[in-house]
């Protein structure tokens, strides 16, 4: 979830050090894309045999500003070789603000970069008798491992670390006593250029391309299936080197990045408690004698016999095929044997699921990517790394700048709360719009024209924008597709809405405008759903996925859907406690629709599936740094649609 990379010359006084400093710039700016929470690097003067790292809490493009920093380059620049290597950190195991979770992770004398997670490195730490711990960071057991085996040699201390490990694993270790440095990856986001001169290594292959001194492009490996690659280097890396750390303190020292677990603990009780479930109100509400949706869903009525007119008009949700008549419809659009689409994931069921039914069913090569715009959950992480790892499958992120996107999802949501009005809570989630231009960019880096999705009509949540004022088109085809008439009805709303309640133009606007129209421009085509050609069943999906890839779910919800999304859980408990229903609704209700869902069951599982998800909005508030007890008790007291 990382981005690592490197350079190093191989021959005395051959690098041109113009080129070379031209490159770890690009390097550093390139990889800045994939995690923006803290950076570091390692730094080699030969002349002082010594390694200077440099690291901390702040972005790439921050820190190489800094005068240690710049110091440590120069050094390396004028030495007879050059050594650098470098990694940008998206933070899921441990807190970037204490400066040893960052890295260059450093034990007994050894450097290592990580990209990726390792799952079980907790249970490691339990069972590999004799290994010292000293960081909350997942990566320091990679280091742990390869030293506690180097008796039996590099390469079979590297692949006997690799077998242990369960997750994704992309890194570069340096062994100063052992005059070494390895780069392993088990599922593919590494990339090596080597040549009589020079090794380079990077997360992505179009890094690699970009730089000056990658001069035959035939010549970049791809290191996957953990793959092991040892480049000695006796000559200038020996026992004598010494390791200087030098840290980088980041202004913002208000927030520390937590998974949602650590709000299970009892001191946070008299919070839990302020969270509502009218279950016995809602409950009583009149509800569509076919499906479950009740009185206060937008545009509903009711016939005769109570069936509700969402039920007559939806029609059948029915695939178009099978996987094989998808293969042949696809065919166009292969244009290679490797890499051949790129699947987005979310690190959900259904993303999961799609990976897996793209991989190991129909046989392609995918490329995942996940776009990570602050409100990606870690146990969302931990499933992709799973997934990724288990199907040896490259994950290309695209991480925002989380501190800028959380600020812009807290000043619309101070303005929400001024004036709340439902039609205006989907405002909270446009900062994750920008998927689709990553996608498109992707597509564009890689020269892919197929991408395949795990999106399904039985998401449909037409209710949001019918808080709006917009009526539901029966007749759409795509789940994310609006009418013309829709889409002017819709902008009319927004607009009323700015103009009565002005603190909506904030530092946001811009930022959510560019959002919406990287939706409205994506192009669909060579846009496929491999749910329009394979049967969408619950329980096949989560058997699949929990048996072979270890998914793992919520500590805080009886529900599988959209469990790894940060804002899920808050904007869902916005629209129970004021509408009496939320998203879970709208899915059961479409399941009752197709015959995968018996109203009875459906009423049960509405009721689990909607109580409050405490530790979910607890971590969404505090990530973007809004007093839970203030926010609550203002939803609380907006009016309830179902009281009269």
């Amino acid at each position: 979830m990382c981005g690592i990379f490197g350079v190093i010359t191989k021959k005395e006084k051959t690098f041109n050090a113009a080129m070379v400093k031209r490159d770890w710039v690009a390097l550093n700016s390139l990889s800045s894309s994939r995690g923006k929470d803290s950076s570091g690097g390692v730094f080699y003067n030969d002349a002082a045999k010594k390694i200077t790292v440099v690291k901390g809490d702040v972005p790439v493009t921050s820190i190489m500003k800094e005068k240690s920093w710049i110091n440590a380059l120069d050094k390396s620049l004028n030495a007879k070789r050059f050594l650098a290597i470098g990694h940008t950190r998206l933070v899921t195991n441990g807190s970037q603000l204490d400066n040893t979770n960052n890295q260059p992770v450093i034990k007994d004398g050894g450097l290592l970069v990580h990209n990726g997670i390792v799952v079980n490195h907790e249970d490691l730490w339990k069972s590999e008798m004799g290994l010292r711990r000293d960081f909350e960071i997942d990566s320091e057991i990679i280091l742990a491992l390869i030293q506690a085996n180097l008796k039996l040699g590099i390469e079979e201390s590297v692949r006997r670390c690799n077998e242990k490990l369960q997750g994704t694993f992309s890194y570069a270790c340096i062994l100063p006593a052992q005059g070494c440095f390895v780069l392993s990856s088990n599922n593919g986001s590494l990339y090596c250029y080597e040549d009589e001169n020079v090794v380079v290594f990077a997360s992505e292959r179009s890094f690699l391309i970009e730089l000056q001194m990658v001069t035959d492009h035939s010549l970049i490996h791809h290191i996957s299936g953990g793959e092991v690659k040892v480049f000695a280097f006796e000559d200038f890396i020996d026992n004598a080197v010494s390791t200087e750390v030098q840290e980088v303190i980041g202004e913002n020292h208000d927030l520390k990045v937590l998974d949602s677990s650590a709000f299970m603990d009892n001191k946070f009780s008299g919070e839990r408690k302020l969270l509502e479930f009218n279950w016995e109100e809602i409950s009583a509400l009149k509800r569509c004698s076919k499906c479950v949706l009740p009185e206060t869903f937008p545009f509903i009525a009711f016939d005769q016999e109570g069936v509700c007119n969402y039920c007559h008009s939806s029609k059948p949700i029915q695939v178009k095929g099978n996987l094989d008549d998808l293969m042949t419809t696809i065919q166009p659009f292969i244009k290679r044997a490797d890499d051949n689409c790129i699947v987005p994931l979310s690190g959900g069921r259904d993303s999961i699921f799609s990976l897996h039914l793209v991989k190991e069913v129909m046989g392609l090569k995918p490329v995942t990517m996940t776009y990570d715009w602050g409100m990606v959950t870690d146990l969302a992480r931990r499933n992709i790394a799973r997934a990724c790892g288990e199907m040896g499958v490259e994950n290309i992120i695209f991480a925002a700048d989380s501190d800028f996107k959380r600020r812009n999802i807290r000043l619309n949501l101070e303005a929400w709360l001024k004036q709340p009005h439902l039609g205006m809570v989907p405002l909270f989630m446009a900062g994750d719009k920008y998927f689709f231009h990553y996608c498109s960019e992707l597509q564009n880096k890689l020269g892919v024209d197929l991408n395949i999705w795990g999106a399904h009509q039985y998401e449909n949540t037409d209710f949001k924008i019918g808080f709006a004022g917009v009526s539901p088109n029966f007749e759409k085809e795509k789940i994310y597709s609006l009418s013309m008439q829709q889409k002017l009805k819709l902008m009319g709303f927004v607009g009323k809405q700015f103009i009565s309640n002005p603190s909506y133009f904030n530092l946001s606007l811009m930022d959510t405008l560019g959002a919406y129209k990287a939706r409205d421009q994506f192009n669909f085509n060579g846009h496929f759903q491999i749910f329009d050609y394979f049967d969408w069943d619950e329980k096949v999906i989560l058997d699949t996925i929990e048996s072979k890839y270890g998914w793992e779910r919520a500590i805080d919800s009886d529900s599988t859907w959209r469990i790894g999304d940060g804002t899920t859980s808050f904007y869902n408990y916005i629209y129970f406690v004021v509408a009496g229903f939320s998203e879970v609704e709208t899915f059961r209700s479409n399941q009752i629709r197709n015959g995968k869902l018996t109203r009875e069951e459906a009423m049960k599982r509405i009721e689990q599936e909607n109580h409050p998800r405490f530790e979910s909005i607890k971590w969404y508030l505090h990530m973007i740094g809004l007093d839970f007890e203030t926010v609550i008790k203002r939803i609380n007291q907006i009016p309830k649609l179902y009281r009269k």
